[in-house]
């Protein structure tokens, strides 16, 4: 087991050393490896989830550009920079708020769900659908359905606006 490393911080007005425990350089090294995935995860994600999380605006500079620079010692570099700027920054807020956003993943794939079994079971799908969530416009759903068959682009304009819908729904019975 590592062991705790002892300094001593001198109180200038008292003129003697307090003890301190610090942590050992192992536990160290866990803590900027931690911030390392970190900052690897956040360049990863994309700019629209980076804007809806807590970070500095230094910060989530530093993240775009670390994103958009190619493995290199210029990537390593910036990724230094990155873990820095975290060292500062409340990593738990950053965490809870990525967290939090399992939730908004969720709706995402259960609108996806939803509108694949609408697109191959048709009605008995809206019929669930709408039992499941009364918000739900039939005659919408139905119509956007209608237009989604088929592999033109119009097909697939319907498709993204049937997602949408679905979305919205779901949105709306959650809140």
């Amino acid at each position: 087991m590592a062991r705790k490393r002892a300094t001593f911080q001198w109180d200038s007005e008292e003129g003697y050393a307090e003890r301190v425990e610090r942590p050992s350089r192992s536990e160290e090294r866990k803590h900027i490896r931690g911030l390392e995935r970190l900052a690897l995860e956040l360049s990863r994600m994309g700019a629209g989830r980076r804007r809806s999380l807590p970070l500095d605006p230094r910060l989530a500079e530093a993240l775009t550009e670390l994103a958009r620079t190619p493995p290199s010692p210029a990537h390593k570099r910036q990724l230094g920079r990155v873990k820095g700027m975290l060292m500062s920054a409340d990593v738990e807020a950053i965490r809870a708020a990525m967290a939090g956003d399992g939730v908004a993943d969720e709706r995402l794939r259960s609108a996806e769900r939803w509108r694949t079994r609408l697109l191959e079971e048709g009605d008995a799908a809206l019929t669930a659908l709408v039992v499941a969530h009364r918000e739900v416009d039939p005659q919408r759903v139905r119509q956007l359905l209608r237009a989604s068959a088929g592999e033109s682009s119009k097909a697939a304009r319907a498709r993204k606006q049937l997602f949408r819908a679905i979305l919205d729904v779901l949105e709306a019975s959650e809140g």
